[in-house]
């Protein structure tokens, strides 16, 4: 519930999220169809012009569920996924992340073709064994700076009004062992782009989990 865990986020880090400022579209999707895509684009146009300012992320979480019924291991309709997610942030000269899952292989790469993969700039790897508070970040792969470094995090409960709670996410106040992190993982992907300048910048990266 992203109601939950805006409270908690709130609650937990002492902030107040501006709602106005944070969007989500429930619809199911299929951005290899050229009607939703135009729907997507034409829906934050909107919601753009409304606030008077440029999204600074578009998230699609996940992959899977914004090209229902796609091959993920078919190159030309992921190559087609690539280029539509890649129209969102060029027309608005956003960042763009992509939620994807590992391959259950278990060789550490992305499930499906390796064109988005290959496409990346930034991969992250969330490590973390179900049911285990803590897990690690890993920078599988950076386009523009080093990779290589890992970020240790807690996922902790926080009671929302006494009787409603919600993961978030916090620094990590003790190492976590290798039982913490050595099974679950999946992946994320991000795209990057100047919004400081008005020459489009196509840049994105991966964050797996």
């Amino acid at each position: 519930d992203h109601y939950a865990r805006m409270r908690a986020y709130e609650e937990e880090h002492g902030v107040v999220v501006d709602e106005e400022k944070y969007l989500v579209i429930p619809d199911a999707l299929n951005l290899l169809q050229s009607g939703d895509l135009y729907k997507l684009l034409k829906t934050i146009d909107w919601e753009m012009k409304r606030m008077k300012e440029p999204p600074v992320l578009v998230v699609f979480d996940t992959v899977s569920r914004v090209i229902p019924g796609a091959d993920e291991n078919n190159q030309k309709e992921m190559s087609l996924f690539v280029k539509a997610e890649t129209e969102v942030q060029h027309q608005f000269n956003t960042t763009t992340m992509l939620a994807h899952h590992l391959s259950r292989s278990g060789n550490g790469n992305m499930r499906g073709s390796t064109v988005m993969e290959g496409s990346a700039d930034t991969i992250i790897v969330i490590k973390r064994e179900p049911g285990q508070e803590y897990g690690v970040l890993v920078a599988a792969k950076m386009k523009s700076a080093p990779d290589g470094w890992e970020l240790e995090f807690r996922l902790k409960t926080v009671s929302i009004d006494g009787f409603v709670s919600s993961l978030v996410i916090t620094e990590a106040t003790q190492r976590p062992s290798e039982a913490d992190f050595g099974g679950q993982q999946e992946t994320g992907y991000f795209r990057y782009g100047d919004r400081k300048s008005t020459r489009l910048n196509s840049s994105h990266g991966y964050i797996s989990y």
